[in-house]
């Protein structure tokens, strides 16, 4: 598809250079202009010689036809002036970044088809530059083409972000987070940047590329940046019969990952999206046994649970988590947090909703809007009744 592209756009602007050229030499009354325009158009699909060579043959035609030297001074004028604009202006709005391939990667490939084997290398370079990109895009033994040639940068964004917290740069991590936080709100910078972050962190420690000591660094340090970070709180939630605030009243979701650090990363972030007015989220403490999750849900059923499964590996236990508790309550919502994964396979999906999950998200935003689709904004709280707790705190318990 881009090489179809490339090669039909490149003929709709050759041929609209060479209408315009004929025309032009017509009006100055240089013979055979319909000729010269075009084999100008003709010789523009050789890259970077081809414009050149065909200018020539209507700059000799007017030095050779014409007496004295302003028509043949005009002649070249306007070639030169349709030539440069053509390729300066007209070009790069119609092409844009439709090749994927870098400029000087162009010109190497121009070089080397030209070497090898003359005019037809030249016009073959650029579909042949392309073609590489799309191999290198496509096939991992061969992304390093993609990285050579292709007009992205080397480094995404949450890559670059990645490199620095390895390379504990404080420092340009906290700029390039700052600069993310300044362009878009929190929850699509965490979505964007943050949760790929610990994406490649959690595969890295999986394949031995990344020491345990490293992963905590890595972790420590971005947790440390997203507490940082401030996030505009709502106003406290208001009774529907008085108007009056009531601070406290707080919706239960307890948040529990198997045994990754990442997991809890991820769940900080989602802490610190949640509606402090409407959520109070408890995460299970790290070393925390099965079986005590499971005495915990029932003796005191939060109103929901956010089980996190951060890719790549984590669904087995996911699903043994959700079964687990489903055990326990048939009422409690078990959201499972996918974050971070490109696409979830439909027999993944339908597992997970057989072990008794009740939905599966894969944004941070995703799951914010699960939770506050299945509770929404409490304005009216019952002050009596089993579902409060006798603490401090005045948490509603939907169990």
């Amino acid at each position: 598809n881009r090489v179809s592209r490339y090669i039909g756009m490149l003929a709709i602007v050759n041929g609209s250079f060479g209408i315009l050229l004929a025309l032009g030499l017509f009006a100055l009354g240089v013979p055979y202009a319909i000729l010269w325009g075009c084999l100008g158009a003709m010789l523009r699909f050789i890259p970077y010689l081809g414009p050149w060579i065909g200018a020539i043959f209507p700059i000799v035609t007017s030095l050779a036809m014409f007496d004295g030297w302003w028509q043949p001074l005009a002649v070249i004028a306007f070639v030169l002036v349709l030539e440069l604009t053509t390729n300066n202006v007209v070009e790069p709005l119609a092409f844009g970044h439709m090749t994927g391939v870098a400029p000087t990667a162009l010109l190497i490939s121009a070089a080397f088809w030209l070497f090898l084997w003359g005019p037809i290398g030249l016009i073959l370079s650029a579909p042949f530059a392309v073609t590489l990109v799309v191999l290198g895009k496509n096939v991992p033994q061969l992304s390093f083409l993609y990285v050579l040639l292709a007009d992205q940068p080397a480094l995404s964004d949450d890559a670059g972000f990645y490199q620095r917290l390895l390379l504990r740069d404080r420092q340009e991590a906290a700029a390039i987070l700052n600069n993310r936080l300044r362009e878009s709100d929190p929850e699509t910078v965490f979505d964007e940047l943050v949760v790929p972050v610990l994406v490649h962190t959690k595969r890295d420690q999986q394949r031995g590329n990344l020491t345990d000591a490293d992963c905590d660094s890595v972790l420590k340090l971005l947790n440390d940046l997203l507490m940082a970070v401030d996030i505009p709180q709502s106003p406290p939630i208001v009774d529907a019969l008085n108007d009056d605030p009531e601070p406290g009243r707080t919706v239960l979701l307890l948040g529990y990952s198997f045994d990754s650090d990442v997991d809890r990363v991820a769940l900080t972030m989602l802490n610190m999206l949640l509606d402090k007015t409407r959520w109070e989220l408890e995460i299970v403490p790290d070393g925390t046994l099965m079986s005590e999750v499971v005495a915990r849900v029932a003796s005191d059923p939060p109103a929901a649970i956010c089980i996190t499964a951060v890719p790549p590996g984590g669904m087995t236990h996911a699903r043994f988590i959700c079964q687990k508790l489903r055990a326990v309550s048939k009422d409690i919502p078990l959201v499972v947090a996918r974050w971070g994964a490109r696409r979830v396979q439909q027999s993944d999906r339908a597992r997970l909703l057989e072990a008794g999950a009740s939905g599966l998200t894969t944004t941070l935003v995703e799951t914010r809007k699960w939770l506050n689709a299945r509770y929404p904004v409490l304005r009216q709280v019952e002050t009596e009744g089993p579902d409060i707790r006798p603490k401090d705190r005045k948490n509603v318990h939907v169990g």
